[in-house]
């Protein structure tokens, strides 16, 4: 087995695991935050997508959080932080370990795209609390299983 086989099967176990742990207890722990990271990163020099798609990454991703404090801040006309309130840590944290692994246009695609995705199993679920870093875990590993079953890259890496 080569070493990007390897990690995106480990990559596949850290999710797994950050389903669980989301769904269940509501919260992620950081050693897994961190394995994932780890594993990401390796897998984006392997794949050459170099410092700069994970600059590009890290910069949009920065660009949201900022536009969702102005928004919750305008919205409720004083300085407003959503984090730990409407957007939990491990949410954030989970994205900077998933941005190595693809390049910007890639990241942008699959961010809007989980996000509908977590909009509408919430609206079917109607639950109050939205495990988001859980519904991008789900969609992500089934990118990475559809891409080691058919070696297509169809909007991954």
């Amino acid at each position: 087995m080569s070493g990007i086989l390897i990690s995106q099967i480990l990559i596949g176990v850290c999710l797994c695991i950050l389903v669980y742990q989301d769904f269940k207890h509501r919260h992620i722990h950081i050693v897994v935050l961190i394995v994932l990271f780890l594993l990401s990163a390796y897998l984006g020099v392997k794949l050459n997508l170099g410092y700069k798609n994970l600059i590009y990454n890290v910069t949009f991703i920065l660009i949201n959080i900022v536009g969702l404090i102005i928004y919750y801040s305008i919205k409720s006309r004083k300085i407003y932080n959503p984090l730990n309130v409407t957007l939990g840590w491990g949410d954030v944290l989970f994205f900077f370990a998933i941005s190595p692994i693809f390049s910007l246009k890639n990241f942008i695609l699959f961010f809007i795209l989980a996000l509908i995705l977590t909009l509408v199993f919430t609206r079917l679920t109607r639950d109050k609390y939205i495990p988001l870093a859980g519904y991008f875990s789900i969609y992500l590993f089934t990118l990475i299983f559809f891409k080691i079953l058919t070696n297509n890259s169809f909007l991954i890496f």
